[in-house]
């Protein structure tokens, strides 16, 4: 139930989400196999996409080199931050797309 207000993403999704933590290959195969089967559109697929790979690598480094990371900061609250800055990003695209339909509605109107 949270997908879909936090990423405009139906609760499907979810277990892709959770694997989008840990595995960025798993991730996108489940994604796709849930856009193949049409339980998401190509929008949803587009934003989920989005979250996905905005910054993976870094939070998978970050989860990997925390020992180096320490002395720095606390691991929660970078990873906090790069969930954060995952989720805005996704919903970025999403509002491009939201812009994008709104524009094509309106001169298939005309």
């Amino acid at each position: 139930p949270l997908l879909r207000p936090l990423l405009g993403i139906p609760g499907i999704a979810g277990i892709a989400f959770v694997s989008s933590f840990t595995s960025s290959d798993v991730a996108s195969i489940m994604t796709k196999e849930l856009f193949e089967s049409g339980e998401i559109t190509d929008d949803e697929r587009t934003i989920f996409v989005a979250y996905q790979y905005a910054g993976l690598a870094v939070i998978l480094n970050t989860i990997n080199t925390q020992a180096p990371l320490l002395p720095i900061a606390l691991l929660g609250p970078i990873i906090l931050i790069e969930i954060f800055c995952k989720i805005l990003g996704a919903n970025l695209v999403r509002l491009i797309i939201g812009v994008r339909n709104k524009k094509n509605k309106a001169k298939e109107a005309v």
